[in-house]
């Protein structure tokens, strides 16, 4: 559905003030709201705002009804300015085009059309069926960019995918022999934990598993821990690894080939921890693709990816990498492992990265970056 935004600078000068006030309140909640998206509400009657609301988590109030509840007066009349278009259908929650006609609200500005297709632009046609005024784009590309993991959720059925590289300011993740305790500072560190507590699942190879023996938890930062996917040819990837013995919440799950004697993806080690047993491409490596497809299927919406090169270097090559997050640390090693290898390329065929966001945190240089 195709919904032209107003063009008026003076729509734009107001609704983008509240529009980015949504767009703050709906961040509270990452990593909180499971496949639903991110979204965040304000209603404002006669110039000043009168309630104010987000999801908070999946399975709450969505946050047009989380503002409505707020609201310190009737908000008949008011206007309601939503980081999302407003749901239409029964899920966990009844429809939020409901709540918003019970309500007696007068205009809906809406920062862009939800893709998925339950919705896709049946909630602002139910709206304005209902007499009230909607308006569609205001901060669009902010709002896309808050919810860019559900949005491709919710259109491939497959996670966003972030993959994370800590390395020194030439290049490498570990000294010669493999160590990399501590590249970056406490604070970079501290910051990755906040990640974890913010994604579904994090991924790391066997060879990582055995050599930096992490917990790959939140370590308390975030109000969660992800699951833990530790992707290895090997069917066995140790006994006296952190992942294992701290596995009391059952979240390490490891990736491995599938045999053709085998024909459970999914399974269940002597060890307690559970297996996801996957085809194999052509080299004996679990096939990717596989690997994302069902950790769709098992409600994986954000995807971090931590290590080490060699499974820095298969997602590259596949280009299955839609974020790039790279920690610089300001030191220098003069020999060690690097990240990412492919001999096949040239320079005409480097990737090319659109970097959309540089700071610095305890002296690290952290770099956002997009394929092109």
């Amino acid at each position: 559905m195709t919904i032209a935004p107003e063009e008026t600078s003076g729509f734009f000068m107001v609704v983008n003030d509240y529009m980015l006030r949504a767009i703050e309140l709906a961040e509270t909640a990452r990593g909180q709201t499971g496949t639903n998206p991110l979204v965040g509400a304000v209603i404002v009657k006669q110039g000043q705002i009168i309630g104010e609301g987000y999801h908070h988590f999946y399975g709450g109030d969505h946050a047009e009804v989380d503002a409505l509840k707020n609201a310190r007066e009737s908000a008949a009349g008011a206007e309601m300015f939503v980081s999302l278009e407003p749901c239409c259908h029964h899920g966990k929650t009844p429809p939020c085009t409901d709540a918003i006609i019970a309500a007696r609200i007068s205009k809906v500005h809406c920062a862009m059309v939800d893709p998925n297709p339950r919705v896709g632009g049946n909630g602002i046609r139910i709206l304005r069926d209902a007499g009230i005024e909607v308006t569609v784009g205001a901060h669009e590309r902010e709002a896309s960019q808050l919810n860019q993991a559900y949005i491709k959720f919710v259109t491939t059925g497959l996670p966003f995918v972030t993959l994370k590289v800590a390395q020194t300011l030439d290049g490498k993740i570990a000294d010669i022999d493999g160590n990399s305790k501590w590249i970056t500072s406490e604070e970079s560190r501290s910051r990755v934990h906040q990640l974890r507590s913010q994604s579904d699942a994090v991924l790391i190879g066997g060879n990582t598993a055995r050599l930096d023996n992490p917990q790959l938890t939140s370590h308390g930062v975030g109000g969660k821990d992800p699951l833990r996917l530790v992707l290895s040819k090997q069917s066995h990837i140790g006994d006296n690894l952190r992942l294992l013995a701290d596995n009391a919440d059952g979240k390490t799950i490891l990736v491995t080939g599938q045999s053709l004697a085998q024909s459970e993806a999914v399974g269940e080690e002597p060890s307690g921890f559970e297996v996801w047993r996957l085809p194999v491409d052509d080299h004996g490596n679990v096939d990717l693709i596989e690997l994302l497809r069902l950790a769709g299927k098992r409600q994986i919406v954000n995807l971090l990816v931590e290590g080490g090169a060699d499974v820095f270097s298969a997602f590259i090559r596949r280009n299955l990498v839609d974020k790039y997050l790279i920690v610089i640390a300001p030191k220098l090693l003069g020999n060690g492992k690097v990240w990412f290898f492919d001999d096949s390329r040239s320079i005409d065929e480097a990737l090319a990265l659109r970097i959309d966001r540089t700071y610095t945190l305890g002296g690290d240089l952290w770099i956002e970056a997009y394929p092109r």
